[in-house]
C-alpha cells in the first residue's frame, strides 16, 4: 500500500505530464469523511482520452498495472459530504514509484454499496484512542504543574 503526498502547489500538479489515469468507485453515503481503502482493478482507464485512445497512453485506451493487489490499494479520505453527482478527487502517484500511474482522477459517487475493491479502513481502536487522549491528558496536567512552579519562583 502506498503513502499518499500532500499536494502544496496545484500549479505544479497541473502541469504533469506523465501517465493519468481515472477510477470511478460507489461507496455508501453514511462514509463521507472517513478514510477507505481503494484497490485499483489490474487495469486503469486513460483520463486523458477517456479509453478512446492517444500518446499518453500509446493508443490502447488504458494502462496495465503490472503490481500485485497489495501494491494496487492506497488509502484516500472521502469528501465530509458527497454531492449529488459526487465528487472527483486527483491523486498523485497512489499507486507508488513502482507504477507507471502519476495521477489518478478517481471518481466518488454515493451507492447502497461499495464498488468491488473499495471498503473501510480500519481505524485505530477505542482502546488506542483513549490511551493516545490519556497521555494528552497527563502531559498537559505536568505541564500546568510546571508552569505553576515557574510562576511562583
Amino acid at each position: 500500500m502506498s503513502t499518499l503526498a500532500r499536494v502544496v502547489d496545484p500549479e505544479a500538479v497541473a502541469a504533469l505530464a506523465g501517465p493519468s489515469a481515472r477510477l470511478a468507485v460507489r461507496v455508501p453515503a453514511s462514509w463521507s469523511g472517513r478514510a477507505v481503502e481503494v484497490r485499483a482493478p489490474v487495469r486503469l482507464s486513460c483520463a486523458r482520452c477517456d479509453g478512446g485512445g492517444c500518446d499518453g497512453c500509446a493508443r490502447s485506451g488504458a494502462f496495465k498495472i503490472e503490481l500485485g493487489a497489495a501494491e494496487r490499494s492506497f488509502i484516500v479520505t472521502l469528501p465530509e459530504r458527497l454531492a449529488a453527482d459526487g465528487a472527483l478527487v486527483r491523486l498523485l502517484r497512489p499507486l507508488g514509484d513502482e507504477s507507471v500511474i502519476e495521477t489518478l482522477l478517481l471518481e466518488i459517487r454515493a451507492a447502497e454499496k461499495p464498488s468491488e475493491g473499495v471498503s473501510l479502513h480500519a481505524t485505530p481502536s477505542a482502546a488506542a484512542r483513549a490511551g493516545t487522549t490519556t497521555i494528552l491528558v497527563v502531559l498537559a496536567l505536568v505541564l500546568t504543574a510546571l508552569a505553576i512552579t515557574l510562576a511562583a519562583r
